[in-house]
């Protein structure tokens, strides 16, 4: 017969067993999954979805015309600056390590500036559609900015007149079409020309930067904007009277700014010595 003792630890020991049945089951710990790439949205394309924010500032007509234009000017230099500040960055990227992916959307270099170059060019439809409004906006308030593809005669005649007060401060570069491009300076507006075809073609270069970048006149109390890289691209033949002009075009050289270069080891180092490496 088992004493008291020997029944107060099986009592004991049925208790503990009770509770321990009793317990509730523990869960096991969640596995952690890396999210997929497809949750990220690239920083580039972001960026440039931000910048279309800012377009849109400039297609609202609650804005006042004047801030619309300066909306659709900030535009601009901010693309500008993403050029040549990001996209300069991915430039070296797909030169240096053309295999690493972006981390979060997965995309090679080249993927991505081939991306980055489709937004862009998306945009700027939007862009333009959007000039077009404020242009027809600003003539309603007395602010014409001609259109050379639809211009009277009259804009015509003083438009030229305009022309030939600047014609002696443009200097025309012609180069063989097989030699090298001179150097063109970044954030400087040029007027490029093919003149002639086939293997005598020749290519024209106009820089302006010794030209305001607008001149104005006044008709019947309406004021005239004009825009001289334009104004010059239309007066080509007035400029090359001897040459055939077969397309023309105004560009703006917007350079790399991912310059980076390594700490000088001696202070006498010459930085020109540098950059020419770089280059």
């Amino acid at each position: 017969m088992p004493t008291k003792e020997k029944v107060r630890e099986i009592e004991k020991q049925k208790e503990i067993g009770v509770k321990a049945s009793k317990r509730p089951d523990i869960p096991a710990a969640p596995t952690y999954e890396p999210p997929s790439q497809n949750c990220y949205i690239n920083r580039e394309i972001s960026w440039l979805a931000f910048n279309e924010r800012v377009l849109l500032e400039a297609a609202d007509n609650t804005v006042p015309l004047l801030e619309r234009l300066k909306f659709l000017m900030i535009y601009q230099s901010n693309l500008e600056e993403f050029f040549r500040v990001r996209v300069g960055i991915l430039t070296h990227r797909a030169l240096l390590m053309p295999n690493k992916r972006d981390a979060l959307s997965g995309w090679l270099p080249d993927e991505q500036i081939e991306n980055v170059l489709n937004g862009v060019r998306e945009q700027q439809g939007l862009v333009e559609s959007i000039w077009k409004v404020l242009r027809a906006e600003l003539k309603d308030h007395g602010i014409d900015v001609l259109d050379f593809k639809k211009i009277s005669k009259v804009d015509e005649l003083m438009s030229k007149k305009l022309f030939g007060d600047i014609k002696n401060l443009l200097f025309p570069q012609i180069i063989d079409i097989s030699q090298p491009l001179p150097f063109l300076w970044g954030e400087e507006s040029y007027v490029v020309a093919f003149l002639g075809r086939g293997p005598e073609q020749k290519l024209a270069i106009i820089p302006l930067d010794r030209i305001p970048p607008y001149l104005t006149f006044e008709i019947d109390g309406c004021q005239k904007i004009v825009l001289t890289p334009q104004l010059i691209r239309h007066f080509l033949p007035l400029l090359l009277k001897k040459e055939v002009i077969t397309q023309s075009a105004v560009i703006k050289v917007t350079r790399n700014g991912d310059v980076f270069l390594e700490k000088a080891t001696n202070t006498n180092d010459d930085l020109r010595q540098k950059m020419e490496s770089m280059l």
